[in-house]
């Protein structure tokens, strides 16, 4: 067999040197395979071989992407889903083998009611989606993957949240009952603007 190989960027997981190789039994065809793998290569800055795990990739996006672009607590928010959500459901599968039906697979064991699913909210998933989609994209910025599997599947809806408003009569008869109460001013202020509890803390009287 006529055999080509490129070589590609260390193995950003393993640091492991890593080559892609092509083998035909016609010169011409090993030599045309070589030249559609250098214009891939220069196109893409490198080409999926042997595929992590999506455990050992999201790990690696944890402690080498994610965590360069985010603020701490973000980033440790971003560790607790993947490590809760996104690896128990997909951990095993190869990065490259990942497919819509898997994400799908993740959104739907988190927003089903138990024994069958985690019974959380649709909020829950749509971080999680998010978070993947996220990690997908770096993956095939670097050439592991050739798509980004979780924008083919619709990002799950956010839940609306539905408020209940005091009515004035409500509002006065909580005052009343408080009047007595040290923070009785912070209610009101509160009550009244819509601030919120660190900008009601925050406030001062102006001399």
């Amino acid at each position: 067999l006529w055999t080509a190989a490129v070589t590609l960027p260390a193995d950003p997981i393993t640091g492991k040197r890593r080559r892609k190789v092509v083998r035909s039994k016609s010169y011409e065809t090993a030599r045309a395979k070589l030249d559609e793998l250098k214009q891939a290569l220069a196109e893409s800055g490198d080409l999926p071989t042997a595929s992590p795990t999506v455990a050992a990739w999201m790990t690696y996006w944890l402690d080498n992407i994610a965590k360069s672009r985010n603020k701490p607590r973000t980033h440790d928010g971003y560790r607790g889903y993947v490590n809760r959500y996104i690896i128990p459901q997909l951990g095993r599968i190869k990065l490259d083998k990942l497919t819509p039906a898997d994400v799908t697979r993740m959104r739907t064991t988190i927003t089903d009611p138990a024994p069958g699913g985690l019974g959380l909210s649709s909020t829950t998933a749509l971080q999680a989606h998010s978070i993947l989609r996220k990690a997908l994209r770096d993956a095939q910025r670097v050439g592991r993957v050739r798509r980004n599997v979780a924008t083919l599947v619709d990002a799950p809806s956010k839940r609306v949240a539905r408020m209940s408003i005091p009515t004035t009569e409500e509002t006065v008869q909580f005052l009343t009952y408080h009047a007595a109460d040290p923070y009785v001013a912070r209610y009101f202020l509160q009550m009244c603007t819509g601030c919120r509890q660190g900008e009601a803390l925050g406030a001062h009287i102006e001399h």
